[in-house]
């Protein structure tokens, strides 16, 4: 499949405005990034046009316990011996022409994306949609939890530190930093590249005597345009990038998990919280992470989830690890279905693409 063609289709299906190109604003379904040990694009043609296609990717992600990283005095968010790691897959770039749809085209290429994946041995496929209808059609669920909030309403003390530098564009240092965030996908050296060419991110950073102590990203083009949706790293510092953000466009959301609220902004419970999306400039809104589809353990090699290494959980704020019917340990099949332990998950703004 040549490229240009590829994103001709992406273009008009996603409705990309003119001169614009959905793959500079989702590089990870380029072929420049797609590993094809890892990953597969699915297509169909009709007379050597091609009419519908869709991706996957095969990739690792960190399942966060609640008291993994927080202690307010560190840059370093993430102990990398915290996360529990998890073999998923993400699906994207679903596009079927416009002249041939209600065909079972789309429906054919997630279906074969499945059976790819479920053969990769993964735990779920997780996507994003604004069009759930399909996807449920298919075994997919809303899954997780994330909250949009005004980052306005979460600020409370401005920080004056005449030692800070605020600076824009992107880096290794701040890669470096998101590296050791807390959840999201696990990422290697080579992810750098593919951060950098997120062009239409707009990066935000403070530093101190050079070091790079944190980091935003704002927005992505065709969608999360207002929204913070990177962030991360010393807690006072990034309060710093905030304050500012929020003086040039009062109107930004801070997109994150309620447990990246609890961390930086303890006091967000305290504000009425809502499941309505008109409510986001006036209060928290708390909806659906994504969709997902899990696959039983049982017709595939089990990838067994060891209930001691989610250390220190309380009952009151999350879940009690083990059944509660009988005290035994879940399976990795019930950890995953458990709708209480959708707290654990979480995708960052670039790895939900």
């Amino acid at each position: 499949m040549a490229e240009e063609t590829y994103a001709e289709l992406l273009n008009l299906c996603f409705e990309v405005p003119q001169g614009q190109d959905f793959l500079n604003d989702f590089p990870v379904w380029s072929s420049h990034f797609l590993d094809p040990l890892q990953s597969r694009r699915f297509s169909i043609t009709c007379n050597d046009q091609l009419v519908a296609s869709a991706s996957i990717r095969v990739v690792t992600l960190r399942v966060e316990s609640p008291e993994s990283g927080l202690n307010p005095d560190a840059t370093d968010e993430l102990s990398r011996t915290d996360s529990l790691k998890l073999r998923v897959a993400i699906l994207g770039a679903v596009a079927c022409h416009p002249n041939h749809r209600n065909q079972g085209l789309a429906s054919e290429l997630i279906q074969r994306t499945c059976r790819w994946a479920h053969e990769q041995e993964v735990s779920a496929i997780f996507l994003w949609s604004s069009e759930p209808a399909l996807y449920q059609r298919l075994g997919f669920n809303p899954f997780g939890l994330q909250v949009r909030c005004r980052l306005q309403l979460l600020l409370k003390n401005e920080t004056q530190q005449s030692e800070y530098q605020m600076k824009q564009g992107f880096n290794s240092q701040i890669f470096k930093l998101i590296q050791r965030r807390r959840g999201g996908l696990e990422l290697t050296p080579k992810d750098q590249l593919l951060y950098a060419a997120h062009s239409s991110v707009q990066w935000l950073y403070v530093t101190r005597n050079e070091e790079v102590l944190a980091y935003a990203g704002l927005g992505r083009g065709i969608d999360l345009q207002d929204h913070v949706h990177e962030w991360g790293g010393d807690p006072y510092a990034l309060n710093f990038i905030f304050q500012k953000l929020v003086r040039e466009q009062p109107h930004t959301i801070l997109l994150g998990s309620p447990g990246h609220l609890n961390h930086y902004f303890p006091h967000w419970r305290s504000l009425d919280a809502s499941e309505s999306p008109e409510d986001i400039l006036t209060q928290p809104v708390i909806e659906s992470l994504c969709l997902a589809k899990f696959f039983s353990s049982n017709t595939r090699g089990e990838q067994a989830i060891n209930m001691e290494s989610l250390p220190n959980l309380h009952e009151r704020d999350w879940i009690q690890t083990r059944d509660l019917s009988n005290g035994n340990p879940m399976s990795s099949e019930e950890v995953l279905e458990r709708e209480e332990l959708s707290h654990f998950f979480w995708f960052w703004g670039l790895d939900a693409s």
